[in-house]
């Protein structure tokens, strides 16, 4: 487009002319160069002046020369060699103006083309290019009339170019807006493109900057599929291609609308319309309770949103709806919902009520992929809810009820409390989560459906293709059945329902009719147990065949009734968990070694508990039990027999109840179990050493039983002894003997009386209590006592009895720490004792009381020897407090002690005799008194008569002291009470005199919070110390030389004087001055004041503002608030203004707090005032008060605002919108088009048409604002447009009914079509045809639709549609018939090529052609019917083979030209047959009769077998025995095909194996071994693997390895031989185990009666002398490997391979499955997999010096020599132990892994069986990579996440890397958020977590990842919650490596060089961390998401 533009600016240029002109004036020389002065244009009329170049007058003579009528011959001598012009389809060069230079041999003579001559230029040719131009040219004007052309100057040639043009391109759009999804190309249309240039379309989101990217996603190109599907407005425009006279242009763009399209609608409840809505949620929103919702498109939550708190696109139901699914699809839907508090609680809730159908018409389905039920009801009815992917169903607990009668739902989740009805619909499959959920079946067809951990699944009806159970709960399929209900085939057989799966049954209702065998009369099913739900009858009971599945389908509450004996389980106990069940043994026995075990284990190894009830309801009491065990629960035994009661481990958990039945032994081993017996008859109760010690039979009983010997009743002792024979137990009342009963136990003493005797037994049990919280503890020792009341703070020790301590004993309480308080109470006893120390002693950390609660208070402490009775030593905070009690003869306290002892009760005596000289005591330094509490003192009385001097030390002598009540009585003339006190005159009346003595004070001191009189002035100064010193009278002179406060108390002193730094200043307490009478003193510079006295000062404060506001021209004024004292004067107040630092008073004093600002007419800024307060003399200055004016705003009175012109056209011109507007004052007007653009004086103008407006302002002065913008509308109205003609051009059929539009024409104006308008035309159909009616409609475009008013938009006319050609495809195919044979042959025509859409073919007709075949073979009947040919040919005998003619058809159809398909016909003799050979079948004996071989084909004649020499038959040969048998066949041939010779094949039916086990043996130490020497079938060996009824014969041998020892626990094994034979079976002999043990509780069912250990799993990898070797193969493989392989008789087989470079990799497969393989490498590294028969893996590798020597030169990780298989479970994953040689360092090391994955991690196994993530685990294409150092045992897992919103995302790998290491997690489970954006703390996380920092702790939860990222300088910690763009990523990512140069630098346009992050993003690139995001660009500023961030980290770390 620059192109074309300069051309046409240079064309003009070449068009100038210059036109020489001269003025003439009176007195001036002219000088003129040649010419023609006057006259005509040839100079001629009316005279004029000739002046010749070079003539004499050329200087400016200024002579007349006259004109001469000859002419001077001139010829060219310079003219362009080349002119140029752009491509306009012409020869024409006219536009281009050429300059000539002539000559006349002489003179020089310029002329230039149009003034001086005329030039006709014509190009050789039109097209773009080099060209050579003629030029034909003639005079003109004064040239012609004064030259002529030399003969042949005429004419001439010169060089010509013609560049190619710029087309006008226009692009088009039939509309403006269309929906999402919707094709683009049949909307556009371009004008203006040349007819041979390629045109292509594009749309931008952008309407700028697009060129860059044209082509790329951003930019894409439009073709017949493009849609777009996000909504917004994006720009298309065209594009021509270079051509040979166009260059390549682009159209402008034009804007299109894509909108969102409609996804549900809304039909009514009434039946009306109710709209439709673009989203499901809206639509849900929208429609009320009734309605019915239907589904338009499928639905897809956006999970980014939803994490980021946006829920506009997650469908909610909380209202009564149907959802109609329309054959759509919904990835998630929830119906209800509940809303949590902040603290986990319900804030709200709502019920969603939602009826799901599918009203879709055809084979397509409408689906939810993910329902969630959270509270309400949901109907299914219709459509498919959940998938095979894990989508499901989920069923919240409590959420209510799901009716499911039609559609198919799979995979179903349901809570525990939520109940789920299916009565209908299909296909129901997937796995259903079951729990404790109620789920009924009653209809309904299922497929392949399997309940996981069903509790409360019912099935009363339904039909299953197949069912199953699984789980720790799935034991059998009977725990499904409702009761009386049954599965049958579909052929009407019972089916039993122990095993966990059946396929193809239905439910239906089924009457078992027991007999007393346990078998059902009707069905004849044998059932083993029964189910009676509690309260029901035998008629209610459901059967099932065993006890274990008796148990699995019962609730609680419910009884199982034994059925039959339980005598043969292999060895395995029956566990009991859950319950509470009760089990009948209903005479029957379980016996031969069976525990019977309440408790269990899951598969997790978590004890799970069970409750249960043992019972025997047979009359004869024939029910037993050999072990009964307790492991975790509660049992109880209410009835029946037993071998062994006891608990199964030491370990064992839980009660053990016995209410009756008979046991021979009841053992107790765990300490863990609560035994109870309340009745039952034993032969033996024994307490195991591992119970502890001090356990005896009686802990065993229940309150009020003993034990009585079961034959003469007598009472048992069962205290003391670890075990009882010959009991039962008994009801029992104690009798007690010193608090012994006889039968042994001892009384609790859990009562006691007020003495401290035992209320149960009498026995006296103490001397003291120790009470706290109503909880009191008895102590027989006094000691203990006071420990237990020292250790117990707030308890209440009290004594019950007199208590004496041992000569020379003392108590003594000190704690080392801590704070201890406790009350001592002597309840009138005393404490007594003989010591020379003090008896009782408080010392430390103790806070203590000493009381005495009794009426005769006659408790205390009494010492008889020579010490105290009470010493006091108490520390820090603590104290004694001594309310009562009596105390003898001393009570003293320590000189060091810190605490506080008070005193206000009790008696301190101190007799004759005590050696002591005081009763109570205080250390140096203290006095009596500072212990009395106040208002007590101490008397030689009880009355308090005589009082003592409690302000010394102690009192004196020997006698009884009292603490009596006491208040102070002061002599006038000592100033002292009787009981020492001295008055202190801490208070003064109003005469100042001492409250107490009432003596006259001169001053009084108040300092620390402490007042004191004093009656001489000096002393209260002298005491003063920093107080204050208060007048009490008047004084003379006052000297004060230290610091203090003055209060002069409204005294006067004749004389104030100060020294030292002593100010009068600082004298003054706050709020007070001076006074000299009645004048302030305000200068207190001075040292001394005369008459002065004090008051306060009258103003108390002023308030006021010091800045305000206020607005130019407008009201302010200044208030202030003055607060002065009460009783003071009245207020003045002064004003003053400061300018300048100068402060200036405004007006006079005055009485008025305000101050009016407007009379200072203050101009627009900031001014500042002051004022003064005046009261009584006292004057106060105020602060600067800053008073702002603000400009002011300018009313709308002065404004007179702008009009609007009317009646405005559009006339392609500029026209005044407006009549301008005015402003009286204060500012002037300004007027814009935009309301923030820029404002000018100047009247706005407009062109267009359309609505303008016109926005004005006022633009204030110095103190006005400006005004804010307002605007006026103005409309230019558009110019009327009519169509007068439209044509339109033929096309050849395209199945489109789309029309091409040649040109269109308007009336009075010319458009350019593309700028201008489109114009979008269509057939009436798209069929082929001639002068079709075309209906073309025009849309005027952009500025042109603005201008004009279109009339009439449509227009029709009339083009044809003519016929296409078939797209190319084979027309020819092939018919080999038989010579000699009569057939009628179908030949399958070429099927015509499919059309793309909307192409078709029309009808379509197939006739036949020409018929060109050799003579003999046709004659007639060949027709073409469904695009076959049939072909009729005669018997004949010809024998000439090949090619014998062809066969031609031709299909005529609409819309495509006729196609001619051609059929070769070729003539064999006799066709050869193909035969797929038949293949042997891998048998094993079985019983039955067995097809050897699996049948062949043959595509004509028979296929016919035969065995050995048999006779031929179609039928495939069977055998039933073992052996090697010969199948032979071939194929025999008809008239068309020929015979094939027979054949033959080996088949092998090999012997089946039977496993011969000696069963495994148990006795106890000093019994005798088991006799080996008659061994007999099923007691001593057992045979497994026989069919039916077959036998072995031959004998047994069983014989001990060696002598057992039976003195001591151990084990023998137990060997096996025989002659046992049968010719089909292959036996093996499997060894036993004699087990010796001295604990009984290891008999029982765990180790005898079956192999519990040892047994087939550990033989069958032995080679016995009957398994040799029985085949061996040798392969040589291509890579020079020998592979040999060996298969023994018992189907092990060993297949080694040898590789050319020594390795060996061998592997020993076993028939259970088992295998073990061991690789050596060549270089010495060697590995072991074993893989057992439940395919756990473990693996072990030692790598070589050399391999890893190898690898670390090569920088490549060492490859470990063994290969396993990634588990989803760790608890199953593979284990690899990796064994390094010493000094190693570290090693990457690769275990090969068979199945990885990006989530497939190692998993690093501690030695204490912890396990860890390697976060640093790499997939490699072959394995898992990690670093080693010496050695590591890992597990290697399958660490997957399954994300719902990332199984098609394009991170997926890497996000299932990053989260599967813990790097990255989920926002959930199920949900990963790809898209959403990432913050600034979740990334410092994620680099933390990659570099194994410690991230536990923190006040958040990023604090730690916080502090870790600002420590390694990767970030600085700020804004956490900031989201990371791309720059911030790959910088901190970058730092987290080390900041690691990089090769070059960043080769992003959009990443500057000396940018922050352009090092990071250079290192990113080199290391293939990121490419961009296409385009050249890196996109730094764009956020990052979850998706780029994973895929970042996993670049990263790979």
């Amino acid at each position: 487009m620059k192109k074309r533009v300069l051309s046409m600016f240079m064309a003009l240029a070449l068009c100038l002319t210059l036109l020489p002109t001269a003025a003439f004036a009176e007195g001036e020389d002219v000088s003129i160069s040649g010419g023609v002065i006057g006259g005509g244009e040839t100079g001629g009329e009316g005279g004029g002046i000739y002046v010749a170049p070079g003539s004499p007058t050329e200087g400016g003579g200024g002579t007349y020369i006259p004109r001469e009528d000859t002419q001077t011959e001139i010829w060219c001598v310079s003219k362009p060699d080349s002119i140029g012009r752009g491509y306009d389809g012409t020869t024409d060069g006219g536009t281009i103006p050429i300059d000539l230079t002539f000559t006349d041999g002489t003179n020089e003579i310029k002329l230039k083309e149009g003034t001086g001559f005329t030039a006709k230029k014509t190009f050789d040719s039109a097209d773009a290019g080099w060209h050579t131009v003629t030029v034909e040219i003639a005079l003109i004007g004064e040239a012609a009339a004064k030259y002529k052309l030399k003969a042949g100057e005429g004419t001439f040639t010169i060089g010509g170019n013609i560049n190619k043009a710029y087309p006008d391109l226009t692009v088009s759009l039939s509309k403006t807006a269309c929906t999402a999804g919707e094709k683009l190309l049949p909307l556009l249309s371009v004008k203006g493109a040349p007819e041979d240039a390629e045109v292509t379309y594009y749309y931008a989101p952008i309407n700028s900057g697009y060129l860059e990217f044209e082509g790329s996603e951003a930019v894409p190109k439009i073709d017949e599929n493009t849609a777009i599907s996000e909504p917004g407005t994006y720009y298309v425009y065209a594009k021509s291609g270079e051509t040979k006279n166009y260059e390549e242009e682009r159209s402008a763009t034009v804007a299109l609308t894509v909108t969102e399209p409609a996804a549900a609608s809304v039909s009514k409840a009434d039946g009306t319309d109710g709209g439709t809505y673009k989203t499901l949620p809206a639509a849900l929103n929208a429609a009320q309770d009734g309605d019915t919702v239907k589904l338009l498109a499928n639905h897809t939550t956006n999970w980014g949103d939803v994490e980021a708190g946006e829920y506009a696109t997650l469908a909610v139901v909380r209202k009564t709806l149907t959802l109609d699914l329309n054959g759509m699809t919904v990835d998630y839907l929830t119906v209800g919902e509940v809303v949590p508090d902040e603290e986990g609680g319900i804030l709200d809730s709502y019920n969603g009520n939602l009826t799901v159908v599918d009203n879709i018409q055809g084979d397509s389905c409408g689906k939810i992929k993910n329902l969630e039920f959270v509270k309400g009801s949901l109907a299914i009815q219709g459509g498919r809810i959940g998938d095979s992917d894990g989508s499901n169903l989920t069923c919240d607990g409590s959420s209510g009820t799901v009716t499911i009668s039609g559609g198919t739902v799979c995979n179903v989740t349901v809570g525990d409390g939520a109940a789920v009805t299916v009565t209908g619909g299909s296909g129901h499959c997937g796995t259903w989560q079951a729990g404790r959920a109620a789920v009924t079946v009653t209809g309904g067809a299922f497929g392949d459906v399997t309940f996981a951990n069903p509790r409360n699944v019912q099935l009363t009806g339904g039909s299953f293709e197949k069912i199953a159970v699984s789980g720790a709960s799935a034991v059998s399929l009977s725990a499904l059945l409702a009761n009386g209900y049954a599965f049958y085939s579909t052929s009407g057989a019972y089916q039993s329902a122990e095993g966990t799966e059946l396929s193809s049954v239905r439910v239906q209702k089924h009457t078992h009719n027991i007999n007393a065998d346990g078998k059902c009369t009707e069905c004849g099913a044998a059932f083993g147990a029964s189910v009676t739900a509690r309260g029901g009858g035998a008629s209610d009971a459901s059967y099932y065949d065993t006890i274990d599945s008796a148990f699995t389908a019962a609730h609680e509450g419910d009884t199982v009734t034994l059925l039959a004996n339980i005598t043969n389980r292999g060895g395995s106990g029956i566990f009991v968990s859950g319950g509470p069940y009760t089990l009948d043994l209903n005479g029957h026995r379980i016996d031969a070694g069976i525990d019977l075990v309440v408790g269990d284990m899951d598969n997790s190894e978590v004890l799970l508990r069970g409750e249960l009830t043992v019972k025997d309801s047979s009359t004869d009491n024939a029910g037993y039990v050999q072990y009964l065990k307790l492991w975790n629960g509660d049992l109880t035994v209410e009835s029946g027999s037993f071998h062994w009661i006891i608990e199964s481990t030491p370990d064992s958990v839980g009660t053990i109840t016995i209410t009756g039945g008979t046991a021979e032994t009841v053992t107790h081993c765990s300490p863990n179990v609560t035994f109870r017996l309340s009745g039952g008859t034993f032969d033996r109760i024994s307490i195991s050493s591992t119970c502890g010690e001090n356990v005896f039979p009686s802990d065993l009983l229940a309150d009020g039983y003993a034990y009585a010997n079961k034959n003469s009743g007598a009472i048992q002792n069962g205290e003391g002894y670890s075990d009882v024979s010959d009991v039962t137990v008994v009801k029992h009342d104690h009798t007690w003997n010193d608090g012994v009963c006889a039968c042994g136990v001892s009384c609790a003493h859990s009562e006691m009386n007020s003495d401290g005797k035992c209320s149960v037994c009498g026995k006296l049990l103490a001397v003291a209590s120790v009470t706290k919280d109503s909880t009191t503890t008895y102590f027989d020792d006094i000691h203990a006592a006071f420990g237990g009341a020292e250790s117990s703070s707030g308890s209440t020790l009290t004594l019950l009895q007199d208590v004496t301590l041992a000569d020379g004993a003392d108590i003594y309480i000190r704690p080392d720490s801590g704070d201890y308080r406790f009350t001592v109470d002597w309840n009138g006893h005393t404490l007594s004792g003989n010591t020379w120390r003090s008896l009782l002693t408080f010392s430390g950390s103790t806070s203590v009381t000493l009381t005495d609660s009794s009426e005769a208070k006659t408790g205390g402490v009494c010492n008889n020897g020579m010490g105290a009775a009470v010493y006091l030593s108490i520390g820090g905070s603590n104290s004694v407090e001594i309310t009562g009690g009596t105390y003898s003869p001393l009570v003293t306290t320590d000189e060091g002690c810190y605490g506080t002892v008070r005193i206000s009760g009790g008696v301190f005596k101190n007799p004759e005799g005590s050696g002591q000289s005081t009763a109570l005591y205080v250390a140096k330094g203290g006095k009596l008194a500072a212990l009395l509490a106040d208002g007590v003192t101490l008397a030689n009385d009880e009355s308090g008569t005589n009082l003592l001097d409690v302000y010394s030390r102690s009192t004196t002598g020997h006698g009884t002291f009292y603490v009596v009540a006491h208040t102070h009585t002061i002599g006038e003339s000592t100033n002292k009470c009787a009981c020492g006190y001295t008055c202190s005159h801490t208070a003064v009346d109003t005469d100042g005199k001492c409250t107490v003595c009432k003596k006259p004070m001169a001053a009084m001191v108040t300092k620390g919070g402490e007042s004191r009189a004093y009656a001489a002035l000096n002393d209260a100064l002298s005491a003063a110390d920093g107080g204050t010193v208060k007048l009490l009278a008047d004084a003379g002179g006052i000297t004060i030389s230290s610091p203090l406060k003055l209060d002069l108390n409204g005294k006067t002193a004749e004389k104030l004087t100060v020294t030292g730094d002593v100010t009068l200043a600082s004298l003054l307490p706050e709020g007070y001055a001076f006074k000299s009478g009645s004048t302030w003193i305000s200068d207190l510079s001075s040292t001394e004041l005369t008459n002065v006295s004090m008051a306060k000062i009258p103003i108390k404060s002023m308030d006021y503002p010091t800045e305000m506001s206020m607005t130019y021209g407008g009201m302010g004024t200044l208030l202030v608030k003055v607060e002065k004292e009460t009783g003071t004067g009245t207020v003045s107040f002064q004003w003053y203004k400061v300018e300048d630092g100068k402060t200036t008073a405004v007006g006079s004093a005055t009485a008025k707090n305000q101050f009016d600002l407007s009379t200072q007419k203050l101009s627009a800024g900031q001014h500042t005032f002051r004022f003064s307060v005046t009261c009584d003399g006292y004057e106060k200055m105020s602060q600067d008060i800053v008073v702002t004016v603000e400009r002011a705003s300018i009313g709308a009175n002065r404004i007179t605002p702008p009009t609007a012109q009317e009646n405005l056209t559009y006339n392609g011109q500029e026209q005044a919108l407006i009549t301008a507007g005015s402003v009286t004052s204060g500012g002037a007007m300004q007027y814009s088009l935009a309301e923030n653009g820029t404002y000018s004086q100047g009247i706005p103008t407009g062109t267009d048409a359309g609505a303008y407006t016109v926005w004005y302002r006022v633009i204030g002065d110095e103190n006005h604002n400006d005004t804010a913008p307002a605007s006026v509308a103005v409309r230019i109205g558009q110019k009327p447009l009519t169509i007068t003609g439209v044509t339109a051009a033929s096309k050849t059929y395209d199945g489109t009914k789309t029309a091409g539009i040649t040109s269109v024409i308007f009336d009075g104006v010319n458009l350019n079509r593309g700028t201008d308008y489109t114009v979008a035309a269509s057939f009436d159909d798209a069929g082929v045809g001639n002068v079709k009616n075309v209906t073309a409609t025009v849309t005027l475009m952009e500025q042109t639709a603005k201008n004009y008013a279109l009339e009439q938009s449509s227009f029709n006319t009339t083009g044809s549609i003519t016929k296409a050609a078939v797209p190319d495809f084979t027309k020819k195919t092939a018919l080999v018939i038989v010579n000699g044979h009569e057939k009628t042959y179908t030949v399958t025509l070429p099927a015509l090529p499919k059309l793309e859409t909307p192409k078709e073919y029309g009808a379509l007709t197939y006739e036949i052609g020409e018929i060109k075949l050799n003579d003999g073979y046709y004659t007639s009947g060949a027709k073409v019917e469904n695009g076959a040919l049939t072909l009729p040919i005669q018997k004949n005998d010809v024998e000439t083979t090949g090619p014998v003619g062809t066969v031609t058809v031709v299909i005529k159809s609409t819309n495509y030209e006729d196609i001619t398909l051609t059929v070769n016909v070729n003539a064999t003799n006799k066709l050869i047959p193909t035969v797929t050979a038949p293949t042997a079948n891998a048998l094993t004996y079985n019983g039955s009769e067995q097809a050897l071989v699996t049948a062949g084909k043959t595509t004509g004649g028979t296929m016919l077998y035969r065995l050995d020499d048999s006779e031929w038959s179609e039928q495939i040969p069977t055998a039933k025995n073992a052996g090697e048998y010969t199948v032979w066949y071939k194929v025999q041939g008809d008239a068309e095909y020929a015979d094939v010779a027979e054949q033959s094949l080996t088949v092998t039916a090999v012997k089946k194996a039977v496993t011969v086990t000696a069963l495994n043996q148990s006795a106890h130490t000093g019994s005798t071994a088991p006799d080996l020497s008659s061994p007999k079938a099923d007691k001593d060996y057992k045979v497994e693997g026989l069919v039916g009824a077959d036998t072995l014969s031959g004998t047994v041998t069983l014989t001990y390895a060696q002598t057992p020892d039976m003195s001591k626990p151990g084990k023998t094994a137990i060997n096996i031989a025989g002659t046992l034979s049968n010719d089909n079976y292959e036996i093996t002999y499997v060894p036993g185990t004699l087990t010796v043990s001295n604990q009984p509780s290891s008999g029982g069912g765990s180790s005898s009666g079956g192999s519990s250990s040892g047994g087939g799993s550990s033989s069958s990898d032995r080679d016995t002398s009957s398994s040799g070797t029985v085949k061996t193969e040798t392969t040589k493989n291509n890579d020079g490997s020998v592979t040999k392989t060996e298969t023994k008789k018992d189907g092990t087989k060993v297949e080694t391979t040898t590789g050319k470079d020594g390795s060996t990799v061998k592997t020993t497969t076993n028939p259970n499955g088992s295998s073990v393989t061991e690789t050596k490498a060549a270089d010495g590294s060697t590995g072991t997999v074993k893989t057992d028969k439940n395919g756990q893996t473990t693996a072990e590798t030692a790598l070589s010096s050399k391999a890893i020597e190898d690898a670390k030169k090569s920088g490549e990780a060492v490859k470990a020599p063994v290969e396993v298989k990634a588990s989803r479970d760790s608890s199953t994953a593979p284990t690899v132990e990796v064994e390094l040689p010493k000094n190693s360092g570290d090693t990457k090391v690769e275990i090969p892994v068979s199945n990885v994955k990006p989530g497939t991690v190692a998993v690093l196994v501690h030695a204490d069986g912890t396990e860890e993530i390697v976060k640093n685990s790499l997939p490699t294409e072959d394995g898992i990579q990690l670093t080693i150092n010496g050695g590591a045992t890992v597990k290697i897992v399958d660490n997957s996440k399954n994300f719902a919103d990332t199984r098609n995302h394009w991170a997926k790998d890497a996000i299932d890397f990053v989260s599967a290491r813990g790097l990255v997690n989920g926002m959930s489970t199920t949900i990963y958020a790809p898209n959403a954006s990432t913050t600034r703390a979740q990334l410092w996380t994620i680099l933390a977590r990659q570099n194994d920092a410690d991230l536990t702790g923190g006040s958040i939860w990023y604090e730690k990842a916080q502090n870790w990222a600002k420590e390694k300088g990767i970030s600085d910690g700020m804004n956490p919650n900031g989201t990371i763009n791309r720059a911030q990523m790959v910088t901190m990512l970058w730092r987290a490596m080390g900041q690691p140069a990089a090769a070059s630098g960043a080769s992003f346009a959009d990443v500057p060089a000396d940018s922050y992050y352009a090092q990071a993003v250079a290192w990113a690139i080199e290391n293939g961390i990121t490419a961009g995001v296409g385009g050249g660009r890196f996109d730094p500023n764009s956020t990052c998401t979850r998706g780029q961030i994973a895929t970042f980290l996993y670049r990263y770390m790979k």
